[in-house]
């Protein structure tokens, strides 16, 4: 009995390699696909094979990666309103509960094969998501819609939407056209509002899967918005930074040097400084730049490596002839921000500050004097060049601004004798100014220069001076 059944068994067998199976699907008016396993020219094998079909069947139904390749049959396995091809499965699979055929092509041909185009066709809830998933709205819209921090909030609050940096980059750009004092309240109201600590969050959240440039622009923003640095929402977005600084490009450079100008120093930011320091010297001769070149001199801190600062300073060295006369202005304090005296580039740069000083802002020149007296560089026609120009144009400075310059002269002995002699003739005019400080500066300043206005005795000075001083006493004594 068991010899019987293995020889039908065998000529089963046999009878499969010469009547090969294909697989067919049935393509119906409403779009759907129906496979059907199609036997050719011995149809009772039908009989023995039923559970394969049903196989065949259930298996259409997961995804398919590439395409579908369909091939007509004999007609005579057409019925009316039903049309039956071959199909080739390639690959992976698709879903075939989202894919229709399209009407207008038609996948029969007589001897070749083509490819049938699949639609996605999407659901009622498809539909209902796209109509109800609210717009993207960027940092500078909000910033043109919104008059107050809270107005931004009150947005969010309503409908929020990816990536949350683009709120706090709009409260920051708007903050930054208020007053002082307006600011301070609109900050108040701002971590008094129910929706900021919504907003917080879902930063914190979005943190790991937003853009690196947008996630480092939202750290600068939240800093100068006043959030404190030890806060869980600062110091999560600087492990977040930290992990991905390998994102970083030069415009994420120039980014993150600056926030790390604007933090205060603690582990995580060290750490990150230490991080930057790194992909600084892996990637310096690729900055194109000279403005992240020197954001990055002032962020890497006066304790980075000798060679690091040697490998920065002749990157600089390079760029010369592509320095603005911005660029030079703030090549001063770059160096002094890393603490690295290259006498060769502050030489050049002095030259193009003097040579475009015009219409240079004092605060300006007052913050080359103090990089030059940091870096201890002693540079005679820079010095002139300055005092000069600030004696040209005295009338349009402030007398403290003017003290403070005569006070950075003073640290490298250095006397203009013009300018100390219209600085003391205005002070003889206006004496309303002075205060004790002020008055104390002075004689200090006078006295280590050796300097006496117009020719006039030491002791002469020292009793304008005492008038001077008599004068805004009782100035406060009856304004009190």
């Amino acid at each position: 009995m068991n010899n019987r059944a293995g020889s039908i068994l065998w000529n089963l067998r046999q009878f499969t390699t010469v009547s090969p199976t294909s697989t067919t699907v049935r393509l119906y008016p409403l779009g759907f696909c129906r496979p059907k396993t199609v036997y050719s020219n011995w149809n009772p094998r039908n009989l023995l094979l039923n559970n394969l079909e049903n196989k065949m069947q259930s298996s259409i139904r997961y995804l398919f990666q590439d395409a579908l390749i369909f091939k007509s049959e004999d007609d005579d396995f057409r019925t009316k309103g039903i049309s039956t091809v071959t199909a080739l499965i390639v690959n992976r699979l698709l879903c075939p509960r989202r894919l229709c055929f399209d009407s207008k092509q038609s996948p029969v041909s007589d001897n070749e094969l083509k490819k049938i185009n699949f639609h996605h066709q999407a659901s009622n809830e498809d539909v209902s998501t796209k109509e109800t998933k609210p717009t993207p709205v960027t940092f500078r819209k909000l910033s043109q819609e919104c008059n107050s921090l809270s107005d931004v909030l009150d947005k969010f609050s309503e409908v929020p939407t990816f990536p949350s940096s683009n709120y706090f980059l709009a409260m920051w750009t708007i903050a930054k056209r208020m007053s002082n004092d307006q600011k301070h309240f609109e900050k108040q109201l701002m971590f008094n509002h129910p929706a900021f600590i919504q907003l917080c969050e879902q930063m914190m959240r979005e943190a790991k899967i937003m853009y690196y440039d947008h996630l480092l622009f939202s750290l600068y923003a939240i800093v100068k918005l006043g959030v404190p640095q030890n806060t869980l929402l600062v110091q999560t977005l600087l492990r977040v930074v930290q992990e991905r600084i390998n994102e970083c490009d030069e415009k994420c450079l120039s980014v993150l040097s600056t926030v790390l100008e604007a933090m205060e120093p603690c582990k995580n930011v060290e750490v990150l400084r230490a991080g930057l320091r790194i992909l600084v010297d892996q990637q310096v001769w690729k900055i194109e730049r000279v403005f992240t070149l020197q954001s990055v001199m002032r962020s890497i801190g006066k304790d980075a490596p000798v060679a690091l600062k040697r490998k920065l300073e002749m990157k600089a060295l390079r760029e010369l002839d592509r320095f603005s006369i911005l660029n030079s202005q703030h090549m001063f304090e770059a160096l002094a921000a890393m603490d690295h005296r290259s006498i060769i580039l502050l030489n050049e740069c002095s030259k193009m500050v003097i040579g475009n000083i015009h219409g240079c802002p004092l605060k300006i020149l007052i913050n080359i004097m103090q990089s030059c007296r940091d870096l201890r560089y002693r540079n005679l026609d820079l010095f002139n060049g300055i005092a000069d120009y600030v004696a040209t144009t005295f009338d349009i400075w402030k007398l403290k601004q003017v003290l403070f310059l005569l006070i950075l002269f003073e640290n490298f002995a250095f006397r203009h004798t013009g300018l100390m002699d219209l600085f003391m003739k205005k002070v003889v005019d206006e004496p309303g100014f002075l205060n004790m400080k002020s008055i104390v500066s002075i004689l200090h300043v006078y006295s280590s220069l050796n300097h006496l206005y117009r020719g006039q005795t030491r002791e002469y000075v020292l009793f304008l001076l005492f008038y001077c001083h008599l004068t805004y006493l009782q100035k406060g004594y009856k304004s009190a």
